[in-house]
């Protein structure tokens, strides 16, 4: 464990195993910020869904301590500043397995072993701060989400290859050449003539490759891609992925 003293406050990288997180939010040695039920949720169906696959990425959680603690060794108990719906859904886990591999399902028993097997394996980055003030923790909790870029819709869909929707846009890109040669917009979301001249956006484009696919308008959002090919209305997990999992 390396520690490194920025602005008079030392900070340090410390791995747990999802196991250990849950028993220490068991025995009341983590303290979450506010719960939010759906975005918890919203993130133990991208860890399900994509379990079977390995890949799950997630980035690290941000947590504080008393001051002196890291001269201790690894801290046995966080107060979490940015994750804590991730630390939520990656404790309900344990109990998603009982349900998964008791169900008559068999894909979603082949889940639920899997993930039985892989709790053993899966481990957490966690950023630690030690002697924060709450004050310190609010902003910093602040700065980490309001600060960040967020990602284009048209980078989104570009490099989103999980959602069927935008692979057969990328697809159809990629080999129309008509269509390259006529100009599709990539940055922006909509074309805005007369100064912008391509004949469509990356986003508008995967509305009507959308429309095509399912009969509906798709919407701005990017639309979830359930299992089983369907193409289901606006709120995708993976999309929301900054504002989503980094809390």
């Amino acid at each position: 464990m390396i520690v490194n003293e920025i602005f008079s406050k030392r900070q340090t990288m410390v791995i747990y195993t999802v196991k250990e997180l849950t028993e220490m939010l068991d025995d009341q040695r983590l303290v979450l910020r506010e719960v939010n039920a759906g975005q918890a949720r919203m993130i133990r169906r991208y860890i399900l869904d994509n379990v079977i696959q390995e890949q799950i990425y997630l980035p690290p959680i941000v947590a504080a301590i008393e001051s002196g603690n890291l001269a201790d060794g690894r801290p046995d108990s966080l107060i979490i500043i940015d994750g804590t719906q991730r630390m939520k859904a990656l404790t309900q886990l344990e109990s998603a397995v009982s349900r998964m591999t008791d169900s008559d399902d068999v894909a979603e028993q082949k889940k639920g072993f899997t993930l039985h097997y892989m709790l053993n394996q899966i481990e957490v980055a966690v950023q630690v701060f030690e002697g924060l003030s709450p004050k310190e923790m609010d902003q910093l909790y602040i700065n980490l989400n309001t600060k960040g870029k967020k990602v284009s819709l048209s980078k989104r869909i570009s490099y989103d290859s999980r959602n069927e929707v935008n692979s057969l846009t990328n697809r159809l890109l990629k080999s129309h050449q008509l269509l390259r040669k006529s100009g599709v917009e990539l940055e922006k979301a909509a074309v805005m003539r007369p100064r912008n001249t391509n004949l469509v956006s990356l986003s508008q484009l995967r509305r009507l490759v959308g429309y095509f696919l399912t009969g509906k308008v798709v919407s701005g959002k990017i639309a979830n891609h359930k299992q089983g090919g369907s193409v289901n209305g606006p709120g995708n997990n993976c999309a929301k992925e900054r504002h989503s999992l980094a809390n």
